[in-house]
Protein backbone atom coordinates (compact mmCIF):
# COMPACT_ATOMS: atom_id res chain seq x y z
CA UNK A 1 0.00 0.00 0.00
CA UNK A 2 1.37 3.31 -0.88
CA UNK A 3 0.86 6.61 1.31
CA UNK A 4 -0.18 9.56 -0.92
CA UNK A 5 -0.21 12.88 1.15
CA UNK A 6 -1.12 15.74 -0.57
CA UNK A 7 -2.02 19.30 0.01
CA UNK A 8 -3.97 22.14 -1.53
CA UNK A 9 -1.93 25.46 -0.81
CA UNK A 10 -4.00 28.54 0.64
CA UNK A 11 -4.92 30.93 -2.37
CA UNK A 12 -7.58 33.77 -3.36
CA UNK A 13 -10.70 33.01 -5.14
CA UNK A 14 -13.31 35.52 -6.36
CA UNK A 15 -12.06 37.53 -3.35
CA UNK A 16 -12.40 34.66 -0.68
CA UNK A 17 -9.09 32.90 0.66
CA UNK A 18 -9.36 29.62 0.60
CA UNK A 19 -7.40 27.98 3.46
CA UNK A 20 -4.86 25.19 3.06
CA UNK A 21 -6.21 21.51 3.38
CA UNK A 22 -4.11 18.86 3.46
CA UNK A 23 -5.12 15.11 2.10
CA UNK A 24 -3.59 11.47 3.36
CA UNK A 25 -5.04 8.52 1.25
CA UNK A 26 -3.91 5.35 -0.89
CA UNK A 27 -4.97 3.68 -3.58
CA UNK A 28 -6.23 0.32 -1.33
CA UNK A 29 -9.64 0.16 -0.45
CA UNK A 30 -9.72 -0.42 2.72
CA UNK A 31 -11.40 1.69 5.41
CA UNK A 32 -10.58 0.11 9.27
CA UNK A 33 -9.04 1.30 11.73
CA UNK A 34 -5.79 -0.01 11.54
CA UNK A 35 -5.66 1.57 7.73
CA UNK A 36 -7.40 5.24 9.25
CA UNK A 37 -4.43 4.92 12.22
CA UNK A 38 -2.09 3.91 9.07
CA UNK A 39 -2.99 7.50 7.78
CA UNK A 40 -2.32 9.57 10.60
CA UNK A 41 0.72 8.28 11.21
CA UNK A 42 2.45 9.40 7.95
CA UNK A 43 0.79 12.91 8.34
CA UNK A 44 1.81 13.27 11.86
CA UNK A 45 5.32 12.90 10.73
CA UNK A 46 5.24 15.96 9.14
CA UNK A 47 3.09 17.73 11.65
CA UNK A 48 3.51 15.49 15.17
CA UNK A 49 0.90 18.44 16.66
CA UNK A 50 -1.90 17.17 14.87
CA UNK A 51 -4.94 16.09 16.94
CA UNK A 52 -7.40 13.70 16.48
CA UNK A 53 -10.15 16.35 16.55
CA UNK A 54 -8.38 18.52 13.55
CA UNK A 55 -9.31 14.97 11.77
CA UNK A 56 -11.83 13.87 9.49
CA UNK A 57 -12.25 10.65 7.85
CA UNK A 58 -13.64 10.83 4.22
CA UNK A 59 -14.92 8.18 1.76
CA UNK A 60 -14.06 10.05 -1.68
CA UNK A 61 -16.44 10.19 -4.20
CA UNK A 62 -15.22 11.51 -7.37
CA UNK A 63 -13.44 9.86 -10.27
CA UNK A 64 -9.88 9.82 -9.56
CA UNK A 65 -10.50 7.45 -6.68
CA UNK A 66 -14.06 7.07 -5.89
CA UNK A 67 -14.72 4.34 -2.80
CA UNK A 68 -11.56 5.32 -1.23
CA UNK A 69 -11.24 6.03 2.44
CA UNK A 70 -8.85 8.91 3.51
CA UNK A 71 -7.86 11.51 5.89
CA UNK A 72 -8.44 15.90 5.64
CA UNK A 73 -7.43 18.53 7.91
CA UNK A 74 -6.62 21.80 7.45
CA UNK A 75 -3.00 22.45 7.57
CA UNK A 76 -1.34 23.53 11.18
CA UNK A 77 0.90 26.46 9.23
CA UNK A 78 -1.61 28.10 7.28
CA UNK A 79 1.26 30.32 6.06
CA UNK A 80 2.68 27.92 3.85
CA UNK A 81 3.91 29.14 0.11
CA UNK A 82 5.51 25.41 -1.11
CA UNK A 83 4.61 21.36 -0.06
CA UNK A 84 6.39 20.16 2.56
CA UNK A 85 8.85 17.18 1.31
CA UNK A 86 6.83 13.86 0.79
CA UNK A 87 3.38 16.36 0.21
CA UNK A 88 2.47 16.59 -3.59
CA UNK A 89 0.30 19.68 -4.60
CA UNK A 90 -3.25 20.00 -5.45
CA UNK A 91 -5.84 22.53 -6.77
CA UNK A 92 -9.06 21.13 -5.33
CA UNK A 93 -10.09 18.68 -3.16
CA UNK A 94 -12.10 15.61 -4.06
CA UNK A 95 -15.28 14.83 -3.82
CA UNK A 96 -16.42 13.15 -0.59
CA UNK A 97 -19.47 11.45 0.52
Amino acid sequence: MQIIKEIRLPYEKNGHTRSCMCVVRSNFYGGGLDYIQKLVGAARETYPGLQDNQIRVVQFAGTAYARTYGIEFECPDQGVSVPPDGWREIVELEFTF
